[in-house]
């Protein structure tokens, strides 16, 4: 606070606006036995894909990743919705709900979060746009965990990104598939994931 009867100023210097280079996950948090479990559930959420829907998975359609405060499953388009469509694809519904019965058996939070590719949603508003589908899809993802799985509420939260976090190039029809996703992230600050009961 200012002594009495000197000037307010609220900065002194101009207010850091904080970085203009995204943040990226840095690797070295967890140990080679714990990168070799997430690449496990990776390949286990791969399996349930293919065991339920009969059809086989590229590889980059299924990734876990290691975060600050666990771990995410990124999810890619095709796994789940048509594209500029934010209806969850009936044909994989029995993939959907072994894979939020495994979330459940975890026993932790989870935040559903959506992502669109820049050119999704047929107009230029960032709210009519890119950002309500990437809002809608992480909804209709929850709505169907928690009524569906019955997976508990208090532990679920969603979020929609639009085409803010791009983890590919907008420019290639590629890149733009890869960013429309679901990314699931899983919040276990003090479980380690080869303990957790995937």
């Amino acid at each position: 606070f200012p002594l009495k009867g000197s000037p307010f100023t609220p900065f002194e210097k101009p207010p850091d606006k904080g970085s203009y280079i995204p943040p990226t996950d840095q690797p070295g948090k967890f140990s080679r036995e714990e990168s070799a479990a997430l690449e496990r559930i990776a390949e286990q959420v791969r399996g349930i894909f293919e065991r339920t829907t009969g059809l086989n998975l590229e590889t980059s359609d299924v990734e876990v990743l290691e975060t600050k405060n666990g771990f995410r499953i990124r999810l890619g388009e095709a796994l789940l919705f048509k594209p500029g469509s934010d209806k969850l694809n009936r044909a994989n519904v029995p993939f959907l709900y072994e894979m939020g019965k495994r979330l459940i058996a975890m026993e932790v939070p989870i935040q559903v979060e959506g992502y669109s590719d820049g050119k999704e949603g047929g107009t230029s508003s960032i709210i009519d746009g890119g950002f309500r589908l990437s809002l809608n899809r992480a909804y209709n993802m929850v709505r169907f965990l928690v009524e569906g799985t019955r997976f508990p509420k208090d532990r679920i939260s969603l979020a929609g990104f639009g085409d803010m976090q791009p983890i590919a190039s907008n420019e290639s029809r590629e890149g733009r598939q890869k960013n429309r996703r679901i990314e699931i992230s899983v919040i276990t600050p003090d479980k380690a994931p080869m303990e957790m009961p995937w």
